[in-house]
């Protein structure tokens, strides 16, 4: 699964619990659809979409899109909500004839087209940003007489899921190196991840501290990246680190998987929150990370949480890879400042990144709207009368 979707997973098994709230979630069959039947959540079935750009695949799409409303009506005479809450732009664009009802637009993503924000503002009653970067370019995105409707609740993260553990038994796990420094990267294999990046720096590491070792962990989501998978293999091979660099492709229970790490290097421009980097802080794992988007907000907005002086990682804001080196070497070189920095990064975590309260936001959300949709109903029968 993507991060997107674990979040709405987490989401939904917290606000599963609030017993004024029933929860259904249509969605195509697969691992998010089981998580969410296992959790106990009413789930729908319906066919997935996923965007083809050329030939036959565009058409297909394209049916699948005229068709993804009916069965979603289908499911709202059925269930009868009293919200809608849409994950990604697409889900709101399939129910944007269902007026009636209050539609919130969960905001995730950057990437999307100018005009595609504009018209999703104007649809939505609540629009939800996932991080403050979000939220800005939300503003700057929509038209004026939407900026009320935006509202900032951050991603988190299960905190109960991701805690320290033994590094010793997380190496064992993944066939991993004892007692070495060990630089670690989680993404999916997509391109603007900029694992080559990476691996130029673990270049870099690797000639000033030669036992290092280096982790590129994540999948091929839908099976559209092998070539770039294989362009990454060649490229440690040329840059002499074929032997230091671990590719690993199970990454699902990546909770284990963190506690191996020495230091988590995450490259990538433009990440809209960046869902790993919590996940690290809050198993007391070091971050450096490109001084951009979400990244930049969750490590360098943190020193004003619980009196912090200081960051729970280093940001980088040239981008380079001897940018990057320079602050993985000085982490490996300073187990003090890693200590501190993992310390502080679970503390800023807890505190501002945990699924528990993006549920109690989200809930608080849902009352807010349904009474103030009540009110105006009340005034305006009211008015009529």
């Amino acid at each position: 699964m993507g991060g997107a979707q674990y979040s709405l997973l987490d989401a939904c098994r917290k606000l599963v619990a609030y017993p004024d709230l029933e929860i259904a979630v249509a969605l195509p069959h697969g691992p998010l659809f089981s998580h969410l039947s296992d959790a106990g959540i009413t789930c729908f079935p319906i066919e997935p979409i996923r965007a083809r750009r050329r030939g036959k695949g565009l058409f297909s799409t394209l049916a699948k899109f005229f068709r993804a409303p009916s069965a979603i009506h289908k499911i709202i005479r059925a269930f009868r909500p009293d919200i809608l809450h849409a994950n990604a732009l697409p889900s709101l664009l399939t129910i944007r004839k269902e007026r009636k009802i209050p539609i919130f637009w969960h905001v995730r993503d950057l990437r999307q087209p100018y005009p595609l924000f504009r018209e999703g503002a104007y649809l939505a009653t609540r629009i939800i940003a996932a991080s403050q970067s979000i939220e800005e370019h939300l503003v700057e995105s929509v038209s004026s007489k939407t900026f009320s409707r935006i509202k900032l609740v951050r991603n988190g993260i299960d905190t109960d899921r991701y805690v320290p553990r033994d590094n010793r038994a997380a190496r064992d796990r993944f066939g991993l190196p004892q007692d070495v420094p060990l630089v670690g990267m989680v993404a999916h294999f997509i391109p603007w991840k900029r694992h080559d990046l990476f691996l130029e720096t673990a270049a870099l590491v690797h000639a000033r501290i030669p036992e290092a070792h280096f982790v590129l962990a994540g999948q091929d989501l839908f099976h559209e990246n092998a070539a770039y998978i294989n362009t990454l293999h060649k490229q440690a091979e040329t840059l002499g680190i074929a032997d230091r660099v671990h590719f690993i492709g199970d990454c699902q229970a990546t909770e284990t998987l963190f506690p191996a790490f020495t230091v988590l290097l995450h490259p990538p421009v433009g990440e809209p929150f960046g869902r790993v980097i919590c996940e690290a802080l809050a198993c007391q794992v070091p971050v450096v990370a490109a001084a951009s988007a979400g990244p930049e907000e969750i490590i360098a907005g943190t020193n004003s949480q619980a009196g912090n002086t200081g960051h729970p990682g280093i940001l980088c804001e040239r981008k380079t890879p001897e940018d990057f080196a320079d602050a993985v070497c000085k982490l490996i070189e300073e187990p003090q400042t890693r200590t501190q920095m993992g310390t502080m990064g679970r503390q800023v975590v807890c505190e501002r990144y945990s699924i528990s309260r993006v549920a109690e936001e989200l809930h608080k959300l849902y009352q807010t709207t349904l009474h103030e949709i009540a009110e105006d109903l009340r005034r305006a029968t009211n008015s009529d009368s």
